[in-house]
């Protein structure tokens, strides 16, 4: 029996391991042999995406049994060394390769076309950054290597061009004709000359080979416009008056269109872009300051078909508009962070209605006057919710942490950063004696500064004592043994990350006995002072996925605590421990010993680690790991 599943054929392995998540899969690679050439299956490398880092050529697959679909090689040079890695990769990898990004490396063109010609089923390609490839302007000068590629890179579907400071209008026109069928571009962060008095009044296209125009821009778009679905034009200098230009292109039909940035653009470049695009399904108009809820209106009643909706930042933007959000039945995402205007009020009209919406991802950060009123009644109309997050929305109590972990089951990410009046209470599912109170307080928790107040509170009454908000461990255990009905944040079981940073309140009572997830991977508990060693071995104990974990500013925590942690998380790959000072030498030691996959290591402002330390652990690790070590001193400063 304890050998049968030796036994199971490689196809019925692959089926199972379907089932898993990428770090389950990665995991049951290394039983053995058989299973690691199940896990090899396509149609489980689909969503593998494999990072090459300098100094880390071995983890590059150097066999075709690894038919690895998407590859990332930033910030790579043509030193020798890598260039013949480049030569192996493309040999190895070439035929499978669906994406390939080579942002910020330095390549020459000799090398780039040579890497390319091996790309035949490529489908997205991204050369953001990759100045010194346009530098010399000889970039597929020749005819021959413009055929030659254009045969290999017609299935290239998304182009990233963003970054480019040397791209020109030649350039750009040579990239374009290589890639011709081109459905998704980027131009982000290029410079573009939008003014027309350049060129001669009756020129049609002309390319520079200085600088990158719109008019030379519009002429693809033009010729693009039946099967461009996507652009991005974030960061440039794009006024009103061109994207309407753009948006009357007749035959052509944008699905998504990022203007993330466009600082000179105002209402009546997208109410004019809203009129005639209208089949945009993703929409991302954030750090835009100057639209406000004219704008809002004309998405909102012009883009039916709108899926995603990124308004970050656009602080002019109120919940007034907002109250109409029902309007978009397919919307998905809704990013409103940062538009501090917006109150619960108008929220709960627009997303909480009752009428039909299909809403998965919702980000109110740094929303700071939603109450828990929204949140209570989100959590009734919006339980198909798998992104949330409330960080920094700072008049949230223990009431909105009861309803999302009683309603929202499909959680998965869940933000709740600076929500400073959470306690142990809210994490375990108990009620507190002011619960009340905190729900029917308007004001609770509010700036004066932020909204008006109809009385002027100079002195108020003495309270008979501060009610308690810390539980002691065995009180919270009692409770919890004592009640099966209480809805703790475990209750969601689909969880993958949770960030409490800056909860101040919480202590080893509520994050040790609540935090128990079989699938979390990210973990942020920085700047939560009560917290000890006490909590770190129940989350070792009880997170067994956890790859990521910040525990940065917890005073109290020591080397045992974090021996606890890296002893029981195998999977542990990213760890910040900065400003922790009561730890030492021992902890590097234990992370040396222990955590064998660790690439990040964050322990800066230390006082208690040494220099000497940390450089016994590159020595014993290499360069696998990336360590920040701000503030750090040869000798101890304890």
């Amino acid at each position: 029996k304890q050998k049968m599943a030796e036994f199971l054929p490689v196809e019925v392995l692959s089926q199972i391991f379907y089932y898993l998540n990428v770090s389950d899969r990665k995991e049951v690679s290394l039983v053995n042999k058989q299973w690691y050439y199940a896990s090899l299956d396509p149609m489980l490398q689909k969503d593998v995406v494999v990072t090459f880092i300098p100094g880390q050529e071995h983890i590059l697959p150097s066999d075709r049994h690894k038919k690895t679909p998407h590859l990332i090689l930033n910030n790579v040079d043509t030193s020798l060394k890598y260039r013949e890695v480049l030569e192996t990769t493309s040999h190895c990898l070439g035929e499978n390769l669906q994406s390939l990004s080579l942002k910020g490396t330095d390549l020459t063109e000799k090398t780039f076309i040579s890497l390319m010609s091996h790309c035949k089923s490529l489908v997205k390609l991204d050369l953001s950054c990759c100045n010194s490839l346009f530098m010399s302007g000889q970039l597929l000068e020749k005819t021959s290597e413009l055929q030659d590629l254009q045969k290999v890179l017609g299935n290239v579907k998304e182009l990233n061009l963003a970054s480019l400071r040397y791209l020109s209008d030649v350039a750009f026109n040579r990239i374009v004709t290589v890639c011709h069928n081109v459905e998704v571009l980027s131009l982000s962060s290029c410079h573009i000359l939008y003014h027309g008095n350049y060129y001669p009044e009756d020129a049609t296209r002309f390319a520079n080979a200085s600088v990158l125009t719109f008019v030379n821009i519009m002429a693809f778009l033009q010729e693009q416009q039946k099967q461009l679905k996507g652009l991005n034009l974030s960061r440039t200098d794009i006024t009103n008056e061109p994207l309407i230009l753009i948006a009357k292109i007749p035959d052509l039909k944008l699905q998504q269109f990022t203007l993330m940035a466009c600082r000179d653009l105002s209402d009546e470049g997208i109410i004019g872009l809203t009129k005639h695009q209208t089949t945009l399904e993703h929409l991302d108009l954030s750090c835009c300051p100057d639209l406000t809820d004219n704008c809002v209106y004309s998405i909102i009643s012009k883009l039916s078909k709108l899926k995603h909706l990124n308004l970050s930042k656009c602080r002019s933007v109120t919940d007034i508009s907002l109250k109409q959000l029902s309007q978009l039945k397919s919307l998905e995402l809704l990013d409103v962070s940062a538009c501090y205007q917006l109150m619960s009020k108008g929220m709960i009209k627009g997303l909480c209605s009752g009428k039909s919406i299909k809403l998965t991802h919702l980000n109110l950060n740094c929303c700071s006057m939603i109450r828990d009123e929204f949140v209570l009644q989100a959590c009734e109309n919006l339980k198909q919710l798998v992104h949330l997050d409330l960080g920094s929305c700072f008049p949230i109590t223990d009431l909105s942490v009861h309803a999302i972990s009683k309603s929202l089951k499909f959680l998965r990410v869940l933000r709740l950063a600076w929500c400073k009046q959470i306690t142990d209470f809210g994490l375990l599912g108990l009620q507190r004696e002011d619960a009340e109170h905190h729900l029917h307080n308007v004001e609770h928790g509010t700036c004066r500064c932020t909204r008006k107040a109809d009385v002027l509170n100079i002195f108020n009454k003495p309270k008979g004592g501060e009610t308690k908000i810390q539980l002691s461990w065995d009180d919270a255990n009692e409770h919890l043994r004592t009640n099966e009905e209480l809805y703790t944040l475990g209750n969601l079981t689909h969880l993958r990350s949770l960030d409490l940073s800056a909860c101040p309140n919480l202590s080893d009572s509520g994050v040790g006995l609540a935090l128990k997830f079989t699938e979390l991977r990210f973990l942020n508990l920085s700047m939560c002072p009560l917290l000890t060693d006490k909590s770190l071995v129940a989350i070792a104990g009880n997170n067994p996925s956890l790859e990521d974990v910040s525990i940065s500013q917890c005073k109290h925590i020591t080397d045992d605590g974090i021996g606890s942690l890296v002893k029981k998380l195998p999977r542990l790959t990213v760890l910040d421990i900065s400003s922790c000072d009561l730890l030492t030498n021992l902890s590097i030691e234990m992370i040396a010993m222990y955590s064998k996959r660790l690439k990040s290591l964050d322990v800066s402002l230390c006082s208690g680690i040494t220099m000497e330390g940390l450089k016994a652990l590159e020595r014993r690790r290499g360069n696998m790991c990336s360590i920040q070590k701000r503030m750090i001193s040869d000798s101890c400063l304890n």
